[in-house]
């Protein structure tokens, strides 16, 4: 009469061992791998928005009609 809870119990313990070693061993490096690349995304779009960013700047040097022109990229 004790063997049926017994064998309850231990099913119970296996069926949450197996969802921690899911959640260990597979969810959590696809989680790892997928917040990696993530961040490398974004820092590849802030790389390529800085690159399209360019500063002209034209300024009149002491009152004459030269012009000094700055370009940074």
């Amino acid at each position: 009469m004790l063997l049926k809870p017994l064998i309850l119990g231990v099913s119970i313990d296996f069926g949450l061992l197996s969802i921690a070693l899911t959640l260990r061993f597979i969810i959590y490096p696809l989680y790892q791998s997928w917040i990696s690349q993530k961040n490398l995304v974004n820092e590849k779009t802030i790389v390529e928005d800085l690159e399209k960013t360019i500063e002209i700047r034209i300024e009149e040097i002491d009152g004459s009609d030269h012009y000094k022109q700055y370009l940074k990229i």
